[in-house]
């Protein structure tokens, strides 16, 4: 016995004098809990201090199963009131072998008081801060959303988290003799560092009519979806940046992932003819044509090996256009063969320069650079790339490439970002170009009226024309892609149109384009009357007084390659030099009526007329065969 009590003697002297880590880690684990704290996550706010993403207070429930002495009755009495399954808490209450559980995150202060009124042992609550976003759907794929945790997952949520999300914190709570955490710990600590507030370049009113105005057309046209673009023409921040359809931030995951996925930035597909406008600048930088130089457009057919290049219209069978007039009437044969003078190393080498072979540099994740081939194009590629096929881009691209028109020849990347409270400014865009010169102003210049020609009466953009304004901008229809099979889906098109205004004062960079649109999808049908509206608005919005239009403003100062008044007579002997034999459509824009009929006074054509004053459109269109049957419609207006 003595030999006994003698070793239980030691073992006692053994325990409480000795070091023991295990003893000691297992009355960490008795007496303490861990918990981790978030801190307030940033607000992200738009230009004008609207805010987009804010967090607010909110209540977390946790338990403690050890102390809980009747789990199925109180399982009972939470799930009432949580709105939730009985089995779900009692799974959580019955797990002895816990000491912290959550039961349920971020609870309203109603149901807090609800809960604290039960006085059961057992249940506490933590503060936490919860992420709300005010404005729902809007731009919902832009700002993204956060977890469970307080993590982005999404969007500028996900990308500015490093920012956004400030510092966590793990605390030691205090158990008493009976294992129940002691919460007034928590006032000792110090609150963990709240994160920084994210200012955008977004203008949310400007955000929101896009958005409507792409969704009325999604409905409208029955499509897949639509996205839309509007920038600074000047600075090329991003004022507005819409994907349709949209999804409910605050309830995200009730929604597909496609719903999520900010297509204006991470989709790629073949531009079509909104491409155009590049071949025509990089062959007027080269200087291999001028805006008057005259193409053949082969009566609407160019073979190029066994490969046959077609216009889009199957109307359109135009023989000799203009440069500019190529633009305006969107030959395809047209700028193919201004493709050819120019070559594809220099062609190439200006796409790249305009910026289609690399990521834009914004802060949004999945970010495409785009698909534009290495050199080794042959013939019929070149053809395509010069009209908007064999290449693919973002919307994003597109707006950028329309940017260095609209402000003179440089090219600046689009932000997003304005301001980061603490932050030093522009540290946050690593990927970001500096600023550098694309285009000549000149070539710029001339882009421009270009552009504003092609909206004109008769070319494929009238539609996208803004009261008072003009507005400089070109459509684009092209197939889509066939991904599992190759080649291109049958009757599905996007339909885009990309432009600025005002055309001779550049504020406004916008391009739309609709996916899938059913019954029309010409671009001239769908996208351009979307950009109208959304300019339009953005225009009336600002303040931007309207022009006067006149002959002077609308013909000459804006249109470096109007003819002005040309007799009828140089125009009947240059048809007979350039046609030798066969009659085309001339060119009579800025006749008068008398004019006019000189033209056709010996062939039996019969005249049309609408309207007084001089010639701003007719039909045939120019460059199309005439025949005995040929019916000349004219458009006349008055410039005085």
């Amino acid at each position: 016995m003595t030999m006994v009590f003698g070793i239980l003697i030691t073992r006692a002297f053994y325990l409480q004098l000795l070091p023991q880590e295990r003893l000691t880690e297992l009355q960490k684990r008795q007496y303490k809990t861990n918990v981790t704290l978030r801190s307030r996550r940033g607000s992200i706010f738009d230009r004008n201090g609207q805010e987009l993403a804010v967090s607010i207070a909110s209540y977390s429930l946790y338990a403690d199963p050890k102390i809980i002495k009747h789990p199925y009755a109180l399982s009972k009495k939470v799930a009432r009131i949580l709105k939730t399954s009985r089995s779900k808490i009692m799974k959580k209450f019955k797990n002895k072998k816990k000491r912290f559980v959550w039961v349920k995150r971020q609870v309203s202060q109603k149901l807090k008081d609800q809960l604290l009124k039960l006085k059961e042992r057992g249940l506490g609550f933590i503060e936490e801060p919860k992420r709300v976003y005010p404005n729902n759907h809007v731009l919902s794929q832009v700002v993204g959303f956060t977890g469970r945790e307080g993590d982005g997952l999404e969007g500028l949520e996900k990308s500015m988290n490093t920012y956004i999300a400030g510092q966590k914190k793990r605390v030691s709570l205090q158990r008493d003799a009976r294992g129940r955490p002691l919460l007034m710990d928590l006032d000792i600590f110090e609150p963990p560092k709240d994160g920084s507030d994210v200012h955008l370049t977004i203008d949310s009113e400007l955000q929101y009519m896009l958005e409507r105005e792409l969704s009325n057309s999604v409905r409208q046209y029955r499509a897949d979806s639509a996205v839309g673009v509007l920038l600074d023409a000047q600075t090329s921040e991003v004022l507005a940046l819409a994907n349709v359809p949209t999804y409910d931030l605050n309830s995200p995951f009730q929604y597909a992932p496609s719903y999520r996925r900010n297509r204006a930035v991470s989709d790629i597909f073949e531009p079509g003819s909104t491409m155009k406008p590049f071949v025509i600048a990089a062959a007027l930088a080269e200087k291999v044509v001028k805006v008057n130089t005259k193409i053949n457009c082969e009566d609407g057919r160019l073979k190029i090996g066994r490969q046959v290049i077609g216009e889009a219209d199957a109307k359109h069978n135009f023989k000799f256009l203009t440069v500019s007039e190529v633009l305006a009437h969107s030959s395809n044969i047209g700028t193919s063969k201004i493709a050819f003078k120019l070559g594809a190393k220099k062609f190439r080498k200006y796409l790249s320069r305009f910026g289609f072979d690399k990521k834009v540099g914004t802060v949004f994740p999945g970010e495409s650079k785009g698909l534009l081939k290495p050199l080794g194009w042959n013939k019929h590629l070149l053809a395509n790339i010069s009209f908007g096929h064999g290449i693919a881009t973002t919307p994003l691209h597109i707006a950028q490439a329309y940017a260095v028109i609209a402000n003179g020849g440089v090219l600046k990347t689009p932000s997003m970002i304005k301001s980061i409270n603490g932050v030093e400014p522009g540290s946050w865009e690593k990927e970001r170009d500096i600023d550098r010169r694309v285009l000549d102003p000149k070539v710029a210049q001339t882009m421009r009226y270009l552009l504003t020609a092609s909206t004109s009466r008769g070319s494929t953009g009238f539609k996208a024309r803004v009261s008072g304004f003009q507005v400089a901008g070109k459509t684009g229809t092209a197939q889509k892609v066939d991904f599992k099979k190759g080649g291109y889906l049958k009757n599905a098109y996007i339909s885009s149109f990309s432009g600025f205004v005002p055309a001779h004062k550049p504020r406004y960079v916008i391009y739309i384009a609709v996916d899938n649109p059913q019954g029309k999808y010409y671009g001239s049908q769908v996208a351009a009357p979307i950009f109208s509206k959304v300019a339009g608005y953005a225009l009336r919005r600002a303040g931007v007084e309207p022009i006067l239009l006149s002959k002077k403003n609308l013909l000459e100062s804006m249109n470096p390659f109007a003819r002005g008044k040309i007799k009828s007579s140089k125009i009947k002997r240059q048809l007979k030099k350039d046609l030798q034999g066969k009659d085309y459509m001339p060119d009579i824009k800025g006749l008068s009526l008398r004019e006019v009929l000189k033209v056709f006074n010996k062939k039996d054509i019969s005249v049309s007329v609408k309207g007084v004053g001089l010639v701003i459109d007719f039909e045939p269109r120019l460059g199309e065969l005439l025949t005995e049957k040929s019916k000349v419609k004219l458009i006349l207006e008055s410039y005085k």
